[in-house]
């Protein structure tokens, strides 16, 4: 029994570590500050693929980048490679 509640609380402990792990490694792209004909960024945050949308002050464009801050190139006019931060908000 005593092996038993020793097992069971490795595996719990093991498993907050792991869970702690990852949320710390989540990487998003920061959006440029404005697009190229000088609109401003009105928000980001990353999905739930960790993809990062930006979203600026018009109907269009918005961008969506991959954590490695690759833009995907079915949005027009996205700089193609920004840079990454560890500090992520959640869609």
């Amino acid at each position: 029994m005593r092996f038993f509640l020793t097992l069971i609380a490795s595996i719990a402990s093991l498993s907050a570590y792991t869970l702690v792990g990852a949320l710390a490694e989540l990487t998003c792209a920061i959006c440029p500050p404005k697009t190229p004909d000088g609109t401003s960024l009105k928000g980001h945050c990353v999905d739930s693929w960790g993809d990062t949308r930006c979203y600026y002050y018009s109907e269009s464009p918005y961008y969506v980048y991959n954590s490695k801050g690759v833009c995907y190139k079915v949005y027009p006019n996205c700089p193609p490679n920004v840079q990454t931060s560890h500090s992520c908000i959640q869609c």
